[in-house]
């Protein structure tokens, strides 16, 4: 039986986590929440689904965004549920697209309710056309708190879209606190003993831009004839539903126009945190190539970094503030011979590959997702004490 004196949070999300990164994050939030507070908060999953989606309901129901009805239904479940004190929103912008208004309303309800409600956005556009200036100060208006993830997201909102500073919060992304391995072992398991790898994961889609290293492997090969390329991760669900496999049709294309099939494994499945964390733990260098020079955060580049990985990454406004020089090497988008440069300097030098695995894990303990958690709890109550609930 639960403790009918834990504070409810409830959670509204696209679940499970195989749907896309969203997803995932706020599973591995609401695990750390629940693993260093589970004596004082009752978590409660809401699942964010379309007609696309297939999704148990959680235990207030589902919210179908394509249904204006749903808003309302899962408004009465929430307020119905005494011990609900704050309700976290994880944002992405066309996640309600045609519901956008009916969306403020049911922030607007619930703050006249007096709940507390956070928005996390997990993207920040930083030039809006008008429509989009008038929705995200619609949301700012309405919720108590809008969490970021980079500090650059946190200027964007202010300087761009007007947003008070009081109303938002920085909160970096969480990452796994990757444990001690035996590195050979995993090397045995997966068949890889004698390899340099290379690898790179998440839903598999042409924003990942995987042919940016494909096109660098031939004179990365020449330098480094042991190394081997691991595309961990199955293709992304909705690209999928559209297009099949036509992508990674395309880099099998590639693969076999350059004879590099010996040196290039797709992984093609979701793969747990843990099966995530042991090919990290291998990895000698990590490949982040989005072409998207929008995309605000990274929850790939961030769990590559806190395992230590040294990492050669395109320059999304997270790399930016993030990857310093003695953590890894920035290069320009679709710049493959960049790419490879950068791979051969630092598989050649096994002093400076060290170097960079000890620097990264020192640096990317606080954001740990122990610690995240306790960021958001902290938050949590501050707001949850505001409005006297």
């Amino acid at each position: 039986m639960i403790s009918k004196t834990k504070k409810g949070v409830a959670f509204l999300f696209h679940f499970p986590p195989r749907v896309c990164g969203i997803a995932t994050y706020t599973t591995d939030l609401i695990n750390a929440i629940a693993s260093k507070f589970e004596e004082s908060y009752r978590l409660i999953p809401i699942p964010i689904v379309d007609n696309n989606t297939s999704q148990d309901d959680g235990p207030l129901g589902k919210l179908d965004i394509l249904n204006p009805l749903s808003f309302d239904n899962i408004l009465q479940n929430i307020l119905c549920d005494l011990d609900i004190k704050l309700i976290c929103v994880e944002h992405e912008f066309g996640l309600f697209l045609g519901q956008e208004a009916k969306f403020i309303s049911f922030l607007s309800d619930l703050n006249a309710a007096q709940l507390a409600t956070v928005v996390t956005f997990h993207t920040v556009l930083p030039a809006p056309d008008r429509t989009m200036l008038e929705h995200v100060s619609a949301i700012a208006y309405h919720c108590s708190q809008i969490i970021v993830m980079t500090q650059g997201s946190a200027d964007i909102l202010i300087h761009n879209y007007k947003i008070p500073t009081s109303k938002i919060t920085v909160i970096a992304h969480g990452t796994h606190l990757a444990p001690a391995k035996d590195k050979h072992a995993i090397l045995e398991y997966f068949n890889l003993v004698g390899k340099k790898v290379l690898s790179t994961f998440g839903l598999l889609g042409p924003s990942k831009s995987i042919e940016t290293t494909l096109y660098a492997l031939p004179s990365i090969i020449e330098q480094n004839p042991n190394v081997i390329f691991l595309v961990l991760g199955m293709t992304h669900p909705n690209l999928l539903r559209s297009e099949g496999e036509s992508y990674r049709n395309e880099l099998e294309a590639i693969v076999d126009e350059f004879g590099i099939s010996a040196h290039v494994r797709f992984i093609n499945e979701f793969l747990s945190t843990e099966d995530l964390l042991a090919y990290l733990s291998i990895t000698d260098v990590y490949l982040f190539t989005s072409k998207d020079p929008l995309q605000a955060v990274s929850g790939t580049f961030s769990y590559a970094l806190s395992s230590g990985c040294p990492i050669i990454s395109t320059p999304i406004p997270h790399v930016q503030e993030v990857l310093k020089e003695d953590m890894g090497t920035i290069i320009d988008f679709q710049a493959s011979d960049q790419l490879a440069a950068a791979v051969n300097h630092i598989l050649d030098d096994e002093l400076q590959l060290s170097k960079i695995h000890h620097v990264n894990l020192e640096k990317m303990v606080k954001t740990s997702w122990q610690n995240v958690a306790i960021a958001h709890v902290y938050l949590f109550e501050l707001l949850i004490d505001k409005k006297g609930k």
